[in-house]
């Protein structure tokens, strides 16, 4: 062994870097080689940004690119026809990436029309005639419109407190429609017991119920005399008028859906589990007297009422009486959680969860490697963010998804099950780089690498596991890693392909906090003793001795070179790796 491969595999084996030359001994920063084709990301046509759609029953959520190509569809004819109008709205398309990417915001139709003039400024008269017109076209048949967003810190809570307010519009306008019905039909009641009474027959109630016209000709004292002569209704029981104008009151009183006769309705996002909890909990008694208003303005309307019977029942209703189906009338709880590059904290997570009530939590974090010290005493390096969906997996009632911000938009159809679902829900999301322009790029490696597995659990979906978990999202999911081919210049500038894994050592080479990890060699150092972390996983532990692993990096001058990784990181992704052939990842 040359003593260059000596201080390599004492790099390895031990990470020490004091035999390492002097380029070499300091941590340097790199990006994973793969990385090379997304250093714009706004040139790329992919699924951001995506638009936010207000007041859709059904489809929430669509990309720009969704959105603009089911428009080409109806203006654009197949083939040569349609290329010139492919082509122009097609670079528009492209235009708003430019201007989501640099900041911008606003809707779609405000971002399409800034982008058109900006193509417009750009072209000489004769050309911007049919520009317009095949930009305009186009915008005409747009099904689509919404705040645009991009992927970035915020995305995870702005998609899916979009998707929840959702979700909880249908269910807060069923409910604020049977209240009003009830209220109505109970007013008609009351109103029908008061005009069979006597004092709805006086002179004066006569006048007012008849408005202005006619007074001065109409004699509404005779009126009143004569229908004195006819014989008057039954009136109400006192005790049952009380009772309709009891929960009148309570309807229209209530604060948990908007109503006329409430101020604003109680609010149900928090960013603290406790404070979610508490309110919930404080406001268990009013919920119990709108259930109970509700059952007993049903049986009044209905004419069902049974003193004997009911009486006593609903003189004992209180929260303890409430059940499943009396709570899932109501507005269900979002907890956002966002623990940064830290990990979440989650015991108050698990409590809520462990409630079995219809809490919804979105636990950010954009932490899910750890800390690669063992001063703790733990190997748990590499599956920090895992260990709170994990743990949930655990209580078998709860809805999970584990999912990065990059793969939001594909998994948009668990998000909105997870949120219109009666059991609680934790929506695990990994942000992506704490480097706004990094967001999608470092989220969906997290995702490449199997560093961050997409994954849903549905207790709702069947009685057996396989019903209940799918690993829907997960690229090339029949292998340990994903493969993908590199293309490079090599030193005599003749083109090289190379076909390569995406591990999860190169998603932690993203991670500047983990440079130490690792020791560049350029490519004059290369040997045979060096083997990619994939094919050095491969071996047994007795093949292992005098070889070091290594993955394909760019320095900070796009200089492809091998970065040697610790033991340290083959030990973390061995443990990823074992743990995703057992889960079918």
């Amino acid at each position: 062994m040359s003593p260059g491969a000596a201080n390599l595999a004492a790099f390895y084996l031990l990470g020490d870097r004091s035999g390492l030359p002097a380029e070499q001994a300091e941590s340097e920063q790199f990006r994973p080689a793969l990385f090379a084709g997304y250093r714009d990301l706004s040139r790329l046509r992919y699924d951001f940004p995506l638009i936010l759609a207000a007041g859709q029953d059904h489809e929430w959520v669509r990309s720009l690119a969704d959105t603009v190509d089911f428009a080409l569809q109806k203006v654009a004819p197949p083939g040569i026809e349609g290329e010139e109008t492919r082509r122009q709205v097609l670079r528009l398309e492209q235009e708003i990436r430019t201007l989501v990417a640099r900041g911008q915001t606003g809707t779609l139709s405000q971002l399409w029309d800034k982008a058109r003039q900006k193509l417009l400024s750009e072209v000489n008269e004769s050309v911007a005639k049919g520009l317009l017109e095949n930009l305009d076209q186009t915008y005409r048949e747009l099904d689509f419109d919404g705040e645009v967003i991009d992927c970035h810190a915020r995305l995870p809570s702005r998609l899916i407190r979009h998707a929840w307010h959702q979700s909880q519009r249908v269910k807060a306008t069923h409910l604020h429609s049977r209240i009003n019905h009830l209220v109505h039909r109970l007013s008609d009641i009351l109103r029908a017991d008061y005009m069979h009474s006597g004092k709805a027959r006086g002179a004066r109630h006569l006048k007012s119920s008849l408005g202005s016209d006619g007074h001065t000709v109409f004699d509404f004292q005779a009126m009143a005399r004569i229908l004195k002569s006819v014989p008057v209704g039954q009136p109400l029981p006192k005790k049952r008028r009380q009772r309709i104008n009891e929960a009148i009151s309570v309807l229209k009183s209530q604060g948990f859906v908007a109503a006329s006769d409430a101020g604003t309705p109680f609010g149900f996002a928090y960013e603290d589990c406790s404070k979610a909890l508490a309110a919930f909990r404080e406001r268990l008694p009013e919920m119990a007297a709108l259930v109970k208003a509700i059952s007993i303005a049903e049986l009044e309307i209905e004419n069902r009422y049974d003193e004997s019977q009911h009486d006593s029942f609903y003189s004992d209703f209180d929260a303890d009486s409430l059940g499943p189906g009396d709570l899932a009338l109501f507005p269900c709880y979002l907890v956002y959680v966002d623990s940064g590059d830290s990990a979440v904290d989650s015991q108050p997570v698990l409590d809520l969860l462990r409630s079995g009530l219809p809490f919804k939590i979105i636990a950010r974090t954009d932490n899910i490697a750890g800390d690669a010290s063992t001063a703790s005493g733990q190997l748990s390096f590499g599956t920090e963010g895992q260990q709170l969906p994990g743990m949930a997996l655990g209580l078998n009632n709860v809805f999970v998804m584990q999912s990065t911000a990059a793969s939001l938009y594909r998994v948009r159809d668990s998000i909105m099950r997870g949120l219109c679902c009666d059991q609680p829900a934790l929506f695990s999301v990994y942000g992506g780089s704490l480097d706004e322009q990094a967001h999608y790029l470092v989220a969906a490696a997290a995702t490449e690498s199997r560093a961050f597995p997409c994954f849903v659990y549905d207790p709702s979906a069947g009685m057996d596991l396989a019903a209940r978990f799918r690993l829907d999202g997960n690229p090339q999911s029949q292998r340990d890693w994903c493969r993908h081919s590199l293309q490079y210049e090599d030193a005599e500038n003749s083109t090289q392909t190379e076909e390569i894994a995406f591990t999860l050592v190169d998603f932690i080479a993203c991670d500047p906090r983990f440079a130490r990890h690792f020791a560049s060699v350029p490519s004059a150092q290369w040997d045979s003793d060096m083997l990619p972390v994939e094919a050095f996983l491969d071996l047994d532990v007795k093949s292992r001795p005098g070889k070091v692993p290594y993955i394909l990096v760019l320095d900070q001058e796009n200089i492809l070179q091998r970065a040697v990784c610790d033991d340290k990181l083959i030990d973390a992704a061995q443990r990823c790796q074992q743990r995703d052939r057992k889960s079918g990842v």
